[in-house]
């Protein structure tokens, strides 16, 4: 957890490196969030469509949220390997 946290204070740190583990611990707990919003979506009765894709509010404030340290976090893995 103190990787991702460490990954969310560095949101806009494009310089740099990231290890392997940071990037996939930050990927798979942001994951988990969207399963346990898309949880609370169902029960609260948030989805207007019946379409598969769509999204509540809560699934798009928190992908608009952790977009930025999402891009941040893959430019410091493409330093990483070297690229």
């Amino acid at each position: 957890m103190s990787s991702y946290l460490h990954t969310l204070k560095h949101y806009a740190t494009f310089r740099g490196k990231a290890s392997r583990s940071e990037v996939w611990i930050f990927l798979i707990v942001n994951v988990i969030i969207k399963i346990i919003l898309g949880i609370i979506s169902v029960k609260m009765d948030l989805y207007t469509s019946e379409t598969p894709g769509s999204m509540t509010l809560l699934d798009g404030g928190f992908s608009i949220a952790v977009l930025i340290p999402t891009i941040a976090v893959s430019v410091r893995r493409i330093h990483d390997i070297g690229l």
